[in-house]
């Protein structure tokens, strides 16, 4: 039948659009995962990066102490070479201290840089690890959501099989009466009337007893 054929040709259409919806939600999913994905890498790496940076940072810090402290002690062994009348060994002492602070003054300088770069990339880590976990709060809401639309479309078209199906039936059941009408049409036309149910005898005794009273009413 033809409306049967359009109806099945919206179901098919109707399914076709709901496929291509759950394809660009998949898609939507893949395309979130691999986002996820690609920020854990950029995590890993900066929590390398940091360790690496703290170790260096502490390296210097050590470094600068240790040439601080050996500045000093030069500068104490110049003095007492001074009071005990030895000009070469507190000259000795004074060169060596001046080298001393200099690497002390070159140690800080880079462990003051180090400490700069680790507390960036602290930041930028910490910064990732939020961006991670909005990203991750937003991709499963928008798993919870598609997910609730596919179970709303799957009983949508569960109603609709069931309302279609009813519809399917009052159309044959109208399809069926209008068939009988047209049959007793044609059977009124042929010149056979509706059939007529027979008459009981109390009927027919009665009209019998009112033809004889006229008759004896006549005579």
């Amino acid at each position: 039948m033809v409306w049967f054929r359009k109806l099945r040709r919206q179901l098919q259409a109707a399914r076709a659009k709901a496929g291509a919806a759950e394809d660009a939600a998949a898609s939507a999913r893949r395309q979130a995962d691999d986002l996820l994905e690609a920020l854990r890498d950029e995590m890993d790496r900066l929590q390398v990066a940091l360790a690496e940076q703290r170790r260096t940072a502490e390296q210097l810090r050590e470094r600068w102490e240790s040439d601080r402290r050996l500045a000093d002690r030069r500068q104490e062994q110049a003095l007492a070479a001074l009071q005990q009348g030895d000009d070469e060994a507190a000259r000795r002492a004074v060169r060596d201290g001046e080298v001393l602070e200099r690497r002390a003054a070159a140690a800080e300088q880079l462990w003051r840089q180090a400490e700069d770069v680790q507390r960036q990339l602290a930041d930028r880590l910490e910064r990732l690890r939020l961006e991670y976990l909005d990203l991750q709060r937003r991709r499963d809401e928008l798993v919870a959501r598609a997910d609730l639309a596919e179970w709303e479309r799957h009983l949508a078209d569960v109603q609709s099989g069931i309302d279609e199906r009813a519809q399917a039936l009052e159309r044959l059941e109208a399809l069926v009466l209008q068939r009988e009408l047209q049959a007793q049409a044609h059977r009124e036309v042929a010149g056979f009337g509706p059939e007529v149910a027979e008459p009981p005898d109390s009927d027919i005794e009665a009209r019998l007893e009112a033809v004889r009273r006229q008759l004896s009413e006549g005579q």
